[in-house]
C-alpha cells in the first residue's frame, strides 16, 4: 500500500497530540434503516483496500498492514433538544471512547436516530484521507443503499506519482518551474522567520476543545463574482470576526493557513492529496480589501507551477524522516497561523437528496500549535461554518458571540 508524507504526518501528530479525526454530519427528515446502513458501511470497507490497512512502523519504516477493522457503527439517541448541540456535546465528552474502542478505524459512522429523524454523524480518520474523499466515501455509502451502481474507488498513489502528475500540468511552463521553485523557497524562508504570534492565544497547555456551528443563507453572501468566490467572502469575514475578538493578542493581524487540493479531473485520488497556503491580512484592512489580498493570493498560488513547486519541497523536507525530526517543517508551520480554515469542498449528490435537511462538518484542533479550525459545508441554501476551538482560544459563549458577529456582518 502506498503511502504519501500527509498520512506520515498525521501518523506522528495522532501518536503525540491526539486522535487525528474530522467529522461531517447529515439531517435527515426520516428514520433511516439501521440495518442497510451497517451493510452499506460493510461493503464500503469491502470495496476501499486502503481502509483494510493499519499504518504502523515496521523495520524503521512506514508500512500499511494488513487489519481487520470492528466497532464502527454505533446508533445512538440525542442527548439534547437540539440536534447539533447533540453532536457537539458527543464530540467534547465521547468521541475519543468511540474512537478507542474501533482501534482507530478508518471510518466510523454514528447513527444518531428520534422516532422521525436521522443524524449520521461519520469520524473519519485524517492518516487515511483528507475531506474530499470522505464526500466520495459518503457517495458510495448511499449508491450502495439505493442499489445503485458502485463506482470503482480512485486509487492511492505515492508521492512519486503525485509529482509526476503534477509535471504533466507544467509541461507548457517547464522552463519557468526553477525559478517558481526557487522564488517558492525564498518566501518559505521569509514566512518561516515571522514571529511565533499563535503562542499568545494558544500554548498547546489545554486538552479540552469547544464545538459551535451555525448557518448562512447563501443570497445573504450575493452573487458570486469572477473576484469574489463565497468562500472567500467567508474567509475574509471570519478573519475580521476573529481580529475583533482577539487582536488584541495577535498584533491585530490574522494569519490563516487554508489547504491546497490538488486534484483536477484527470487525477482522481483517493487519500490525503492536499497541500495549504499561508494568507495574512490585518485591521487596517477593510472586508473589501481582505477579500481583495484572499483572492489574489489564493489565484497565484493556485498555478500548475506553484503547487508543483510547494508539493516537491514539502517531500523533500520530510523525505526519509521520522518521528520529531518528520514533524519539524509542519510544527514550525504550525506557530505562524492563528487558524485553519479548511473547506471540504461539494456534492451535489448528497445534496440532491430530497430527505437531506442540512449538513456541516468540524475538524479536530489541536494539532501541534493549530488551536482553532473552520470548516466551510456546503448545505442545499446555506453555508455552515463548523467552529473547533481550544479553550484556550474560545470558551463556548464567545463562539456564539463569534456566530452573532459573522451574521451581523453579513447583513450589513
Amino acid at each position: 500500500m502506498k503511502i504519501n508524507f500527509l498520512d506520515k504526518i498525521k501518523f506522528e501528530i495522532n501518536k503525540r497530540d491526539s486522535y487525528q479525526y474530522f467529522y461531517q454530519y447529515w439531517h435527515y427528515k426520516n428514520n433511516l434503516d439501521g440495518s442497510k446502513l451497517q451493510e452499506a458501511l460493510k461493503q464500503i470497507y469491502s470495496h476501499y483496500p486502503k481502509l483494510n490497512k493499519k499504518l504502523k512502523i515496521i523495520d524503521d519504516d512506514y508500512m500499511y498492514n494488513d487489519h481487520k477493522f470492528s466497532s464502527f457503527y454505533h446508533e445512538l439517541k440525542p442527548s439534547k433538544e437540539s440536534m447539533d448541540e447533540s453532536i457537539q456535546h458527543f464530540l467534547s465528552m465521547q468521541v475519543n471512547e468511540y474512537i478507542s474502542s474501533s482501534n482507530e478505524a478508518p471510518l466510523i459512522l454514528v447513527h444518531i436516530t428520534t422516532k422521525s429523524q436521522s443524524t449520521l454523524l461519520f469520524l473519519h480518520n485524517h492518516i487515511y484521507y483528507d475531506g474530499h474523499s470522505a464526500l466520495a466515501l459518503t457517495e458510495q455509502l448511499w449508491n450502495i443503499i439505493d442499489e445503485k451502481q458502485v463506482e470503482s474507488p480512485p486509487y492511492d498513489v505515492s508521492d512519486a506519482e503525485i509529482l509526476d502528475s503534477l509535471s504533466h500540468k507544467t509541461i507548457l511552463k517547464k522552463v519557468n518551474f526553477p525559478f517558481c521553485l526557487a522564488k517558492h523557497l525564498i518566501r518559505s524562508m521569509k514566512f518561516s522567520k515571522k514571529e511565533k504570534s499563535i503562542e499568545k492565544i494558544y500554548t498547546k497547555a489545554s486538552t479540552k476543545v469547544n464545538y459551535h456551528s451555525f448557518y448562512i443563507r447563501r443570497e445573504k453572501l450575493g452573487a458570486e463574482s469572477q473576484d469574489y468566490s463565497n468562500n472567500t467572502k467567508l474567509v475574509a469575514l471570519i478573519s475580521e470576526q476573529l481580529i475583533e475578538m482577539k487582536g488584541h493578542l495577535t498584533a491585530h493581524q490574522c494569519i490563516i493557513s487554508i489547504p491546497q487540493n490538488i486534484r483536477n479531473k484527470k487525477l482522481d485520488l483517493f487519500g490525503n492529496a492536499v497541500n495549504s497556503i499561508s494568507i495574512e491580512v490585518d485591521k487596517h484592512m477593510n472586508l473589501s480589501k481582505k477579500m481583495e489580498t484572499i483572492h489574489q493570493t489564493i489565484h497565484k498560488y493556485k498555478s500548475p507551477n506553484y503547487i508543483k513547486a510547494s508539493y516537491l519541497l514539502s517531500t523533500i523536507l520530510t523525505k526519509n524522516k521520522k518521528d520529531k525530526e518528520l514533524l519539524s517543517p509542519f510544527v514550525k508551520l504550525s506557530k505562524k497561523h492563528h487558524c485553519y480554515i479548511s473547506n471540504h469542498g461539494k456534492s451535489d449528490k448528497l445534496l440532491q437528496n430530497p430527505d437531506l435537511i442540512r449538513n456541516g462538518a468540524f475538524n479536530y484542533p489541536l494539532q501541534e500549535y493549530y488551536g482553532l479550525i473552520f470548516t466551510l459545508s456546503y448545505t442545499k441554501e446555506h453555508f455552515c461554518i463548523g467552529i473547533a476551538s481550544s479553550d484556550q482560544i474560545f470558551i463556548r459563549k464567545e463562539l456564539h458571540d463569534f456566530e452573532i458577529g459573522i451574521k451581523n456582518k453579513v447583513t450589513q
